[in-house]
């Protein structure tokens, strides 16, 4: 029996292929046809804009994107019996590696990276494509618009593709569910794994192997605020690789989120031989060299080419450029942004701002700042001291010294009243948490054993949300001034080590920023103007009202039982005369009637709600 012709990269013989032509009814040639076959096999740009209709993409800025996926060609591949084996040694043959694209948001990337999945489709009607994406909701709107160009509805007329691909047709709800796409042109039908399938990257990913492994803006707004975050996606994309067989192709495209994104660190790593990739990225606006110093948002439309301007004119991107400057450096113009609300201190930002104690300033009032914790078990926050002298003129802080450790209360004490003795400071700043009374008479105790006089303010804590980390940003801001410095010492490392690992966005567990927190509090006699008094009289004038009102809260709790201002026996305290008053709202109710009225509140705030 003589073998059946095979044309090309066909995988059905001649004979078989010749009644397709005919059910098909193009109106073209037999030959005419199957050339055409061939060229939407080979054609990236053809396919997408000739065949599968979008006439929006252009060939000065959609040809490049094509080219970067390679050519296809599976010509010779296919005969009768022909093997999976044999197919998957095809796709190795291509010579294609990983592939990472980014190009602006809106530039058509995600449709001619669709029209990529058809054409390895007809290419390889076996092959397996799995696709992943940031959200789920978009790997579904992918896998819909992939099975739209092959679903013929009932009574509709054949698309282009589905005249010269009608082996290909879906039709009925294969068409548009989201359900997996079973392509009906596969030979070897027995295959457990579906043709193509999706999920989003958050999902428990199932074990299905595939050929080809495509990443449609994985890195994704929501998934990439925080390093944490990224690194997480990071973990899961790559073990999500696993499910690529070692023959197959993965290609990822998107845009930009932060420098240490899933595609930085890619990029990273792709000089080496062992990790090749294939790596295209473009703006969508390029600032002529005459213009590079220009900030951006003076830049005007003379002073930029538009990548693509039929579609991204001027006045689309500099809308997005003013509504959100960082967005649109990620999103249009692929550079990375740092977290807005990170905080960076880099090892040369620090070590660059050390001094000898010779160097620093010998002039200025010196001060303390303690930022404690309440116990010194082992997995206790440590208990800093950080000393600093203020020079007022410069607006400069200088640390002189820190100490810290988990140390219990009488240990602490005796610290706080040593670095007393050794550096006199004007005044000592220490947050007021739970229990600084019992702390504060251990101070006390301690200073008066020792014949120690301590100037402690108690500073009240700010718990508004990431009150602590504005604080510490702060000190980012200092040292970009070059306003901040620390003298060289023992404690240098550890100082450096906390302040690398703090970025402000999430306090991991175990990851210590006391001492950071301990400098923080320095600016609080930082003038905000070079020429502003330092705040040391003012810390002196609040020290004196905070003992008052120490002394009045001591009376009231001998004489009332009672802390001012907390209605007893129907008596509030008046803050002006710090006299009892009555509180006529108040008398007459029994505890019954308190709770009654709190709960009817409670119900009408929930209500108005």
């Amino acid at each position: 029996m003589q073998s059946e012709k095979y044309y090309k990269s066909e995988c059905r013989p001649t004979s078989v292929l010749k009644k397709l032509w005919e059910t098909a009814k193009t109106g073209i040639t037999f030959q005419q046809w199957l050339e055409l076959r061939d060229r939407c096999r080979k054609d990236l740009f053809f396919l997408t804009k000739d065949v599968l209709g979008w006439t929006r993409v252009i060939e000065r800025v959609h040809q490049p994107v094509c080219d970067f996926f390679g050519e296809i060609n599976f010509d010779g591949v296919y005969h009768d019996g022909y093997t999976l084996e044999e197919m998957q040694e095809a796709i190795k043959r291509q010579g294609l590696i990983e592939s990472l694209l980014l190009d602006p948001r809106g530039a058509f990337k995600s449709t001619i990276n669709s029209a990529n999945c058809v054409r390895w489709l007809l290419n390889a009607p076996d092959i397996r494509i799995f696709i992943v994406t940031g959200e789920y909701d978009n790997a579904v709107l992918f896998l819909q618009q992939i099975k739209n160009y092959f679903y013929l509805a009932e009574d509709a007329e054949p698309t282009k593709l589905q005249m010269l691909f009608p082996e290909y047709i879906l039709t009925g709800k294969d068409g548009y569910s989201e359900s997996p796409l079973e392509c009906p042109a596969r030979i070897h039908t027995e295959q457990k794994e579906s043709s193509l399938w999706v999920n989003a990257i958050t999902a428990t990913l199932a074990s299905q192997h595939c050929d080809l492994l495509v990443g449609d803006d994985v890195v994704s707004d929501r998934n990439s605020t925080t390093p944490e975050a990224r690194q997480k996606l990071k973990n899961k994309y790559d073990n999500a690789q696993n499910l690529l067989d070692e023959w197959g192709l993965q290609i990822n495209i998107g845009t930009r989120y932060a420098g240490d994104d899933y595609y930085g660190e890619r990029i990273k790593i792709m000089g080496d031989g062992d990790a090749p990739l294939n790596y295209f990225c473009r703006a969508a606006w390029t600032v002529k060299k005459q213009y590079l110093h220009i900030p951006i948002k003076e830049l005007t439309k003379d002073m930029v080419e538009l990548l693509f301007p039929e579609k991204l004119t001027w006045a689309v991107l500099r809308k997005k450029l003013l509504n959100n400057e960082r967005d649109f450096r990620c999103q249009q113009l692929n550079e990375p942004q740092q977290d807005a609300d990170a905080i960076h201190f880099t090892e040369e930002m620090l070590r660059a701002h050390m001094e000898q104690l010779s160097a620093a300033p010998t002039k200025g009032d010196i001060v303390m700042t303690l930022d404690w914790a309440l116990t010194s078990t082992e997995k206790a926050d440590y208990s800093c001291i950080a000393v600093g002298r203020i020079d007022k003129e410069a607006a400069e802080a200088h640390v002189l010294e820190i100490e810290y450790g988990r140390w219990k209360s009488s240990e602490l004490a005796a610290n706080i009243v040593r670095f007393q003795k050794k550096f006199n400071p004007r005044v000592v700043l220490v947050e007021k948490i739970g229990g600084s009374e019992l702390m504060q008479n251990e101070i006390q105790r301690e200073a008066k054993r020792q014949g120690v006089a301590i100037n402690i303010l108690w500073n009240t804590v700010d718990v508004s949300h990431d009150a602590k980390a504005n604080r510490i940003k702060g000190l980012e801001t200092l040292l970009k001034e070059d306003r901040l410095f620390f003298v060289q010492g023992p404690w240098i490392d550890e100082t450096f080590a906390q302040f690398m690992r703090y970025t402000g966005l999430r306090k991991n567990k175990g990851r210590k920023d006391d001492i950071p927190d301990a400098v923080s509090m320095l600016q609080f006699f930082l003038p905000k103007e070079a020429n502003d008094p330092v705040d040391a009289d003012k810390l002196a004038k609040e020290q004196v009202e905070e003992r008052k009102k120490a002394a009045l809260e001591s009376y009231y709790r001998q004489v009332f039982n009672r802390q001012p201002g907390v209605s007893k026996n129907r008596l509030d305290y008046d803050e002006r005369t710090g006299n009892p008053r009555s509180t006529s709202s108040q008398v007459g109710l029994n505890q019954a009637q308190r709770r009654s009225r709190f709960d009817f509140g409670h119900l009408g705030r929930r209500n108005a709600d």
